[in-house]
């Protein structure tokens, strides 16, 4: 096998990792509910381009998000 049968092996890989980690992050972002004006927690006025009025409606909505992928739910 010679140097550039490996670094081509090697630039492959790379790339394919890259299109996962894209492709992981694209999915991510797009599971991520659009921002409505409301708060997702309390349903409270929220500033443009925010999806909760504070922290403890953030952090109430990841709790709860979590619970329901630990149950099977969404």
């Amino acid at each position: 096998m010679s140097h550039g049968d490996i670094a081509d092996q090697a630039a492959d890989l790379i790339e394919r990792e890259q299109e996962a980690n894209i492709a992981r992050v694209r999915g991510a972002a797009a599971a991520q509910p659009a921002t409505t004006g409301r708060c997702f927690y309390c349903d409270d006025d929220v500033r443009e381009g925010r999806r909760f009025c504070d922290k403890f409606c953030a952090d109430g909505f990841e709790r709860e998000a979590a619970a329901r992928k630990r149950n099977g739910g969404a």
